[in-house]
């Protein structure tokens, strides 16, 4: 499609999607060693809902400099997040190579917003985490988004399991 000259493909972006993957095995997987992070703990079906009642607290406009990287030079920290959510998935080389797996081995964190900070998935990630493993409960989230500071949320957790699934433009005026 046809832009304008003035079109900035970062700064013109309607929604940015994100994944990230965890591998909760205790067996160590060789497909995902770069791909997942690895976390030994089992998640019950009550466990994923914990993390996504806590997830539910980030939807909306909010100020996330709870989860932005320390001396990140942004405007603001004001961010819109339509979704945030944890789901169990079948990784495709489980289902081409017939590999065992239980329901729960693997899970995905997906969320939406109209812009990121630098850091604010793995660190959003790493909060949800802490949910999951019972340190925290699902409210935590949102007392940390009204008052909270980077050093009160989650660990970040490593980025070779974050993917950028795309990017959203909205419209385009002919």
């Amino acid at each position: 499609r046809m832009v304008e000259n003035d079109f900035h493909p970062r700064y013109d972006v309607k929604h940015k999607e994100y994944i990230y993957k965890i591998w909760n095995n205790p067996i160590k997987n060789p497909f995902f060693a770069h791909s997942a992070y690895h976390v030994p703990q089992k998640y019950s079906d009550e466990t994923l809902e914990k993390m996504n009642e806590a997830a539910q607290h980030l939807l909306g406009e909010h100020d996330f400099s709870c989860f932005e990287k320390t001396g990140g030079n942004n405007a603001t920290s004001i961010c819109t997040i339509t979704e945030a959510a944890w789901s169990t998935y079948i990784p495709d080389h489980c289902r081409m190579m017939g590999t065992d797996w239980k329901e729960g081995d693997y899970i995905v964190f997906r969320i939406k917003a109209n812009r990121f900070l630098r850091n604010m998935v793995r660190a959003i990630v790493g909060s949800l985490i802490e949910v999951g493993r019972g340190k925290r409960n699902p409210s935590w989230i949102a007392g940390l988004i009204a008052n909270g500071t980077r050093s009160d949320a989650g660990t970040s957790v490593p980025g070779k399991a974050l993917f950028f699934c795309g990017a959203s433009y909205g419209e385009v005026e002919k």
